[in-house]
């Protein structure tokens, strides 16, 4: 199949060399219709879904017309603020109604408070009453004696009127921006997106490195690397330094404040496809099958008496990978465990108290992918959950649970088939939802519900993850890259179409601000 990259028609782009100025651009798109909010209406009309009804004016005057107000005898406080009442104008109408109670009563006024009362009250809840006789109102209810049934409403409990309630929030079906990236590469085994804690995003394009201010929309060009290419860019979680693998092996770190080189590694043979922080601590994995382990405070590597390497010898009582290194990633738990992921189907936890002995040995291997393992992903919610997804022969995203032996059979929580190549995943930090991104043949981004009762309950018949809305289809071609950004709401992902689409994926709880500011009650 022909995986050359091609480039979507955009009105900004131009038959020129690849500027820094042309890195990034908007795409000027249509902008989608918001499905969540109600059509404009012209002035003085109002539509089906418009909560507010306008209010008609007399044409001659110009004034305001007003319904007539039915008088109502006694306080106001003791059936204006009833909590369960028929619409105004249907209380209007058994209002003026009940003006034949009187004559049967021998009165020529209008009905009394109570007559009134009395039948609204079986109008609208269906119960025969009899005024109170010896109540503080005159139009407070008992149950009439000798009734079969006695109302399920009390005189204080009676329900709230249904009040409008919030439509819970929705997944947009469109990025609400596009950018312009020129020669981002289209490879599944490279990672070439990445977004800083500080709001900045690092992609590579060719042999160059750029960097977009989110908060600015400002680009910067980085690093260029000449006759080598970017293959793996990574940020520290402070944001502060960006780690940069090549094709030829080697390993730089940037000073981004500065533009500085600070560090380069040689310590591969091949292209670093992947890279993972720990601390100030730096993984990476190569096309050559190893994976190197160095703390970036040491300027030299030789002089590292920390680092160690995960190569392939071939001792069966030291499994590793066999072929391309092409996912890694750290979890935040007490127990630093580090998940590989590469070509040979295989994925590998490695425990970090057991990687510096020059005998490293996984805690774990899993073989049930039956395509390469590139999208890694541990859960902030839950210590040693942990997602994976296969590629294009395998489409299925699987659940473990790291923290039991490998004896146990519940350390597979679950599996789903996608139908579609995973390239990328993603916790929410909010809830126990991810995101993915995939590849042949659906090339779209979907976000899912994760069941976490599972890890509890391993044994059902129910499917572990749902799709939340519809997949997000916008891009042309397989979405390889993809990054979360740091107030986790929002996503940034990229495609072999050449451009990077912003979704807004997750929603961030609103949280009680007192409970928060202020304390329920002294601290101890």
């Amino acid at each position: 199949m022909d995986n050359t990259p091609s480039r979507v028609p955009s009105t900004n782009r131009a038959d020129t060399p690849t500027t820094p100025a042309r890195f990034m651009r908007p795409i000027e798109v249509k902008e989608p219709d918001n499905p969540f909010t109600p059509p404009s209406t012209s002035a003085g009309q109002g539509g089906p879904s418009s909560p507010i009804a306008p209010i008609a004016t007399t044409p001659t005057t110009g004034k305001r017309k007003r319904s007539p107000s039915p008088k109502f005898h006694g306080s106001p406080n003791t059936f204006g603020a009833d909590r369960h009442t028929p619409h105004f104008d249907e209380r209007y109408k058994l209002y003026n109604s009940f003006g034949d109670d009187s004559s049967a009563n021998g009165n020529d006024g209008p009905s009394t408070p109570s007559s009134y009362s009395k039948r609204l009250y079986k109008a609208a809840l269906g119960v025969p009453t009899t005024p109170h006789r010896h109540g503080s109102s005159p139009y407070s209810f008992e149950e009439t004696p000798g009734s079969s049934a006695r109302s399920p409403v009390g005189r204080y409990d009676m329900p709230r009127s249904a009040s409008p309630t919030r439509r819970p929030w929705q997944i947009p079906r469109q990025p609400y921006k596009v950018l312009d990236a020129p020669d981002l590469v289209d490879d599944f085994y490279l990672n070439l997106v990445d977004w800083s804690s500080k709001n900045s995003l690092a992609v590579g394009l060719g042999s160059c490195v750029y960097l977009w201010e989110a908060n600015t929309a400002k680009v910067t060009k980085l690093c260029e690397l000449g006759e080598d290419g970017v293959s793996s860019v990574s940020w520290h979680d402070q944001g502060k330094h960006l780690a940069v693998g090549t094709n030829r092996g080697l390993i730089q770190i940037w000073d981004v404040a500065r533009t500085t080189k600070m560090r380069q590694y040689v310590d591969h043979t091949a292209r670093v496809g992947t890279l993972a922080w720990k601390d100030f601590e730096l993984t990476s994995g190569s096309r050559d099958r190893t994976i190197v382990h160095h703390d970036s405070r040491v300027k030299e590597r030789r002089t590292d008496p920390t680092a160690w390497a995960i190569a392939h010898t071939g001792d069966p009582l030291r499994p590793s990978h066999t072929q391309e290194v092409c996912g890694l990633k750290w979890n935040r738990g007490s127990t630093r465990w580090l998940a590989s992921g590469g070509n040979d189907n295989k994925l590998f936890i490695w425990d970090d108290r057991m990687l510096d002995n020059g005998r490293p040995r996984p805690v774990h291997e899993f073989n049930e992918h039956q395509a390469a393992v590139k999208a890694i992903a541990w859960s902030p919610h839950q210590n040693g959950v942990l997602a994976s997804g296969g590629g294009t022969a395998d489409k299925q995203i699987r659940f473990w649970d790291v923290t039991k032996p490998k004896s146990d059979p519940t350390t597979i929580l679950g599996y789903h088939d996608t139908g579609s190549q995973v390239c990328n995943l993603a916790w929410s930090k909010f809830s126990y939802d991810l995101v993915s991104s995939h590849g042949y043949s659906n090339n779209d981004v979907r976000v899912w519900k994760y069941d976490h009762n599972r890890r509890n309950h391993p044994v059902s018949n129910a499917p572990i993850i749902q799709q939340r809305c519809d997949p997000l289809t916008a891009h042309g071609m397989r979405v390889l890259y993809m990054a979360m950004s740091p107030d986790g709401e929002n996503i940034v992902t990229g495609a072999g179409d050449e451009t990077l689409r912003f979704w807004k994926v997750f929603n961030r709880p609103r949280l009680n601000t007192q409970s928060v500011l202020q304390p329920m009650g002294p601290q101890r």
